[in-house]
């Protein structure tokens, strides 16, 4: 959660499992010690920030062991401290004489937000699109694929199907939808056979 809330576009449906990172890690005692530093010289609005985010962050990995996918609305909360430190940043560069240089940068993150965000809702127009993002960021995740597999089975696409299908096998052979979604894609295409 938090490579993905500093690096929003590798966000994905399904990006698998995969052990904290070092740069998560070194993220997480960064905002741990920003925090704890910011607020032992009083509260303000960069030190709230920090707070937030680490707050928001941390209880969710630590006390619950989500089998779901990741979502995006998780990153929410984290999001509000990421807008207080931004907001603080704007001010102090405003009042230390950057007005003109807090507006340029507001000019050039909020088109950049807003284009991010577009391309991200773009992945929604179909199950297929979106799933085939969630394989492009991460082609080892064998639930992934049989996700696009069944994607393009219920969209009469059986040769796509099957290929996803035998790819999740070669990641987990043993998975069961991964099993059942090739038996059906195969047999159904025995079916058409003449």
């Amino acid at each position: 959660m938090a490579r993905l809330t500093v690096a929003p576009w590798t966000a994905s449906i399904d990006p698998g499992r995969h052990p904290a990172g070092a740069g998560a890690v070194l993220l997480t005692a960064f905002l741990a010690l920003a925090a704890w530093t910011g607020l032992r010289r009083g509260p303000g609005t960069l030190a709230g920030g920090v707070a937030w985010s680490l707050a928001a962050l941390l209880p969710t990995p630590l006390l619950l062991v989500r089998p779901d996918p990741l979502a995006d609305r998780l990153l929410y909360l984290p999001m509000v401290g990421l807008a207080l430190i931004a907001a603080a940043g704007a001010e102090r560069a405003a009042r230390g004489g950057g007005r003109a240089l807090a507006i340029a940068g507001l000019c050039v993150v909020l088109p950049g937000l807003a284009a991010s965000t577009w391309q991200r809702n773009r992945l929604f127009r179909s199950e297929i699109t979106l799933w085939a993002d969630a394989v492009s960021k991460n082609h080892s995740n064998a639930r992934a694929h049989v996700n696009l597999g069944w994607a393009y089975e219920r969209g009469g696409r059986l040769g796509p199907a099957e290929a996803e299908y035998r790819e999740a096998l070669e990641r987990r052979p043993a998975l069961s939808w991964a099993v059942h979604g090739l038996r059906r894609v195969t047999s159904s295409e025995g079916d058409r056979q003449p």
